[in-house]
């Protein structure tokens, strides 16, 4: 599910200044609009350089991806699906100095870990485009939509995309960028020994700390930034590997926790897991020399119940590394050196339980609590137990354990926990000395005087789904989308859809959607390819044949267990209006919408007016929106009049209405006849390519009651409901 771990605005007529040594195209940027040959679709770079890595924040998903020496500061302060911000960044980075000169490199894939050298191993961009952005002193900063701002971005510079990389750019995990170029990822040939890898992120990719991020718009954005950061001085890199051997009968698994601070997951911990049919498993990691007054490197086994730690020794590849190792604690510290290679290897004995039967849990997707019975396979009486399971992947032992059985056959036969949230599948079982059909029940042998060890691996398959779907009018085009759980560990599912026929919907593609955990998820568009001199402007999100908000291209689903599958529409129109002359302001707003009926009660064949406000409480420009009209039951549209922008007058009514400035508002008046007798429901959903903090609740819906014909109307009491 999750992209390299296991987490997408408008034309305008500014020409860009920017020193040809910095592009990696032949001219600057045309204006936005004059030609059909520039896309109008701009990316920022700016590199900073800090004394510290605890000066740098951490990106969303802190696991062992993260290129740099050592550990990161403060938990990033984005949201799940928040694009790069330059206020953001230089709030949370005070101590880090703008970085001139600094070279980017922009590519159709990347390579994980692909160049070593004495400041680490880093990754990079493969099939790199010609030339390289480099930053420049203090270059004008733009808004979202790629207007100067008044302000400057020190240690910044802008390009325009050609069409190839807006096409890229338009499909989530398709464009890359990287720092320094790949061959010299962090300029070591220009400044050697002066730089170290901090962290990347870019446009909406924050995901993981690696030397790669790619480029994406949200939906109606033209200008997006990339950091990156540096350390100045750095340490020499070394190289620390952790391997676990272990002596056990023959098809034995397990899964071995280790602490310290060597992994720089969330938990601070990492597991080194010995399949079935394998004595041995390990980790590399590259990290920084250990300088005067800096901690050194620690690494401690948690030691699985049936196990002993038979041995732990550490050894250096130069003897540059003073280590010290504490069998009895099952530690090592490790004052790693410039350059070196230390190997400890932990040597595990598995104890068998004097006799009986010991039943072991492993549980992959979540835990849970499981029941096992054990009877004799010729009839009798059966004994039980039960584990729960706390982490995914660790095995625990049943209760009571072992268990006291006589020499003979047994079934063991288990019980996984109920869930609404999706099942429970047997998917391994290993018995003393090697792997078992996975069937129940189970047979089981058990010999006098010795005893057996059955571990049984569970896998939780959740129940939800997400399918995506693509309309445009106006035009065709490539859109891309990335989904992101509210919830849980940081991961993005990404996939794009390209329309054929306007107005026909295409289903994205990409990265599974199925056998999701239940929960919210964030569904982020991103800006399709680049048409002409027009723009894209989402016009209407339907999960479910159901109109939701949106704001800054972004929608959110929440699959429940009532609930657990949806289906969502995004439509976008094609238009060719302008941008406003004078930039929107800050690049957030708050939108409210009401909507009330004017008759509570009509006769059936009667119209019913409705009369919707969207406000703009924020302190932003809201631009491009939307406010779509949709009844839960059978009805016919008489007209759709806005007080500002167009409607159209089919159903469900969609009017772009454009933008609103702070403490403004805007009207929409429907008018429709409710074809059903009874209570009849009518809803209105706003929509904004700016972002809204708030926009999951921009909705609202007024009732009416309907009659048939023949009976006498209430009287006239109006219906507000927000």
């Amino acid at each position: 599910m999750m992209n390299r771990q296991s987490s997408t605005w408008r034309t305008g007529g500014l020409a860009l200044a920017i020193l040809a040594a910095s592009l990696m195209f032949a001219a600057a940027p045309a204006a936005f609009g004059a030609s059909t040959k520039g896309t109008g679709l701009l990316v920022t770079f700016a590199a900073r350089v800090c004394p510290t890595y605890t000066d740098i924040t951490a990106n969303r998903a802190r696991n062992d991806i993260q290129e740099s020496l050592r550990d990161l500061g403060e938990d990033t302060p984005y949201a799940d699906g928040q694009a790069m911000d330059p206020a953001v960044e230089a709030a949370h980075q005070p101590n880090c100095a703008p970085l001139p000169g600094w070279t980017f490199t922009l590519g159709t894939s990347y390579k994980t870990r692909a160049v070593s050298g004495p400041w680490g191993s880093l990754s990079i961009v493969t099939g790199a485009y010609a030339g390289a952005p480099t930053t420049l002193a203090s270059p004008p900063l733009l808004d979202q939509a790629g207007r100067p701002t008044g302000q400057s971005s020190a240690g910044a510079t802008t390009i325009e995309l050609t069409q190839a990389q807006a096409n890229q750019a338009s499909r989530p995990n398709s464009l890359w960028v990287q720092g320094g170029t790949p061959t010299d990822p962090i300029l070591y040939q220009q400044h050697p020994g002066e730089y170290g890898f901090g962290a990347l992120r870019c446009a909406l990719d924050d995901l993981n700390g690696d030397n790669v991020e790619w480029v994406g718009f949200p939906s109606g954005v033209k200008h997006v930034f990339c950091f990156a950061y540096y350390v100045s001085p750095p340490p020499t890199s070394g190289t620390i590997v952790i391997r676990k051997q272990i002596q056990a009968p023959a098809g034995t698994a397990e899964s071995f926790s280790f602490t310290g601070n060597l992994s720089f997951n969330g938990s601070g911990t990492f597991s080194l897991a010995v399949p079935s049919g394998q004595t041995s498993a390990q980790q590399t990691f590259i990290r920084g020399q250990v300088r005067p007054g800096e901690p050194p490197w620690t690494v401690q086994e948690v030691i699985p119940p049936n196990w002993r730690l038979s041995g732990l020794a550490c050894t250096s590849a130069t003897g540059a590394s003073p280590t010290v190792v504490q069998p009895a604690e099952a530690r090592a510290t490790i004052v790693l050196g410039a350059s070196d290679t230390v190997t400890c290897t932990y040597t595990d004995e598995f104890v068998p339980p004097p006799g009986g039967l010991l039943i072991r849990k492993v549980t992959y997707g979540s835990t849970g609590q499981f029941g096992f019975a054990v009877a004799p396979s010729g009839g009798g009486a059966s004994v039980t137990a039960s584990a729960a399971t706390t982490s995914e992947g660790e095995a625990v032992d049943a209760s009571p354990s072992p268990l006291s059985l006589n020499a003979g056959t047994y079934d063991l036969t288990e019980t996984a926990p109920a869930s609404s949230a999706g099942r429970w599948t047997l998917t391994a079982v290993n018995c003393g000395a090697g792997e078992l059909p996975v069937t129940q029940p189970i047979k089981v042998s058990i010999v006098s005087g010795a005893g057996t060890t059955c571990t049984l691996t569970n896998t939780f398959e959740p129940l939800g789904s997400i399918t995506l779907a693509k309309v445009t009018k106006g035009a065709l085009g490539t859109t891309g989308f990335v989904i992101t759980p509210t919830f849980g560990k940081p991961g993005e599912i990404h996939q794009s859809s390209t329309t054929t026929k306007e107005g026909v919907a295409v289903t994205a593609t990409g990265d599974v959607s199925h056998h999701l955990t239940l929960g919210r998820y964030l569904i982020q568009e991103t800006t399709a390819e680049p048409v002409g001199t027009g723009q894209w402007e989402l016009t209407s999100v339907q999960c479910d044949g159901k109109d939701v908000p949106f704001a800054g291209g972004q929608a959110s689903v929440t699959l429940t267990s009532s609930a657990p599958d949806a289906h969502c529409v995004f439509t976008n129109t094609h238009t060719s209006k302008p941008l406003p002359p004078e930039p929107p302001g800050p690049d957030t707003a708050t939108l409210t919408i009401f909507k009330h009926a004017v008759q509570s009660t009509v006769t059936l064949g009667q119209p019913v007016t409705y009369e919707i406000t969207v406000h703009n409480t924020g302190s932003g420009t809201a631009q491009d929106v939307v406010v779509d009209d949709q009844p839960s039951q059978s009805a016919t549209l008489v007209h759709a009049h806005p007080s500002q922008g167009t409607c159209t007058q089919t159903q469900p009514v969609s009017c772009m209405l454009g933008e609103l400035a702070p403490g403004t508002a805007a009207h929409v008046e429907i008018v429709m006849i409710p074809n059903v007798a009874g209570t009849f429901v009518n809803g209105a959903f706003v929509g904004t390519s700016t972002p809204d903090p708030s926009f999951t609740g921009d909705e609202s819906y007024a009732t009416v009651h309907v009659k048939n014909r023949g009976t006498t109307p209430e009287p006239h009491v109006p219906n507000f409901t927000g």
